[in-house]
């Protein structure tokens, strides 16, 4: 799913408003805030965060999966990604998941926009809207860890990815 950009919003006095970025004449990122507006179909949303806490939604994956999935007769679809679910992605996390890495560091805040082409930008995956969105066309679907789906003891990546086994 990285390769799906995604679009940020933060939790204001005012409810969700999404984040827009601008470059000035030096080529410096600035981030703002536009007004309120309609939603993106988020289970983030629905959680309990405080004002500040900002989110990601892969809107333009759920697009995807709303434009192909119609066509999809029959088979199994894995879903490996970084991430969790809606209630603990956010967990410690009030900037957000997004980060870019160049050159094996990892960059976080205005520092993601620094280096466009040159480096990896990336966010975790909310697993919940995975589901939910993929829901109408799948018969059986199922969240586990990477090290449960390789049957194997659980080591760094076991831990950290998740996987999502979907099955029409």
């Amino acid at each position: 799913m990285d390769a799906f950009p995604v679009r940020r919003f933060q939790k204001t006095a005012e409810g969700w408003q999404e984040i827009a970025v601008r470059f000035d004449e030096q080529r410096r990122a600035h981030e703002s805030l536009l007004a309120p507006g309609p939603l993106p179909d988020s289970s983030g949303f629905l959680e309990n965060h405080p004002p500040g806490q900002c989110i990601e939604v892969h809107d333009s994956y759920r697009r995807y999966l709303t434009e192909w999935l119609p066509l999809w007769k029959s088979g199994r679809m894995l879903t490996i990604d970084y991430g969790a679910a809606a209630e603990t992605l956010y967990h410690r996390r009030p900037r957000g998941t997004v980060r870019a890495y160049l050159l094996h560091q990892r960059l976080e805040g205005a520092e993601i926009y620094q280096n466009p082409g040159r480096q990896d930008l990336t966010a975790d995956v909310n697993f919940t809207d995975l589901q939910n969105w993929s829901r109408p066309w799948i018969s059986k679907q199922r969240v586990m860890s990477f090290g449960e789906f390789l049957q194997s003891p659980p080591d760094e990546y076991g831990s950290v990815f998740l996987v999502l086994d979907q099955t029409r």
